[in-house]
């Protein structure tokens, strides 16, 4: 979400003055919580037309993340470098994790590990090795966290298509 692109909206600008409110930062991310639980609610009704339970979304850690989201029913992808305190702090608030620590395991610019420094958004972050990516240990060994349910690599479309994936996501 950009509050820059929604303040530059013409149709969030009137909804805001209707409702008797301005477009400061928190205005939007309250206009962004209700977007959120109302597109939560519409994705329920139509997974509960195949299943009795509820779906549970990943959500990418964020701003919005643990003030707005119900540990309860999101899971939260933590992008955020290994060493970040924000993991533990999700943790901590009862939500389950995703790690995908971005220093470690983001497939960003199409450098191969062999090749030093990665290309593209993140040229400050040296590209991993493949043992650096195996023995990836965001929170170390510290404690046994069972909302952890795993890990992954990340990868983005803006960053690389048909030509590049193979050498992108191995080296």
């Amino acid at each position: 979400v950009s509050f820059k692109c929604w303040k530059q909206s013409h149709e969030i600008s009137k909804h805001l003055k209707d409702a008797g409110k301005e477009a400061t930062d928190e205005e939007m991310m309250e206009l962004w919580n209700t977007f959120q639980e109302k597109a939560f609610a519409k994705l329920n009704e139509a997974y509960g037309k195949y299943r009795d339970d509820s779906v549970t979304p990943i959500y990418f850690s964020s701003p919005f993340s643990q003030k707005h989201l119900d540990s309860k029913k999101y899971i939260i992808q933590v992008t955020n470098a290994a060493n970040d305190s924000e993991i533990e702090s999700y943790i901590k608030n009862g939500y389950r994790v995703i790690l995908s620590n971005y220093d470690v395991w983001s497939n960003v610019g199409p450098s191969h590990a062999w090749a030093g420094e990665r290309e593209g958004k993140y040229p400050h972050i040296p590209r991993p090795s493949w043992k650096q990516v195996y023995e990836n240990e965001p929170l170390g060994h510290k404690e046994d966290y069972t909302s952890i349910l795993g890990g992954e690599t990340t990868i983005w479309s803006y960053a690389t298509d048909d030509s590049n994936l193979q050498t992108t996501v191995w080296p």
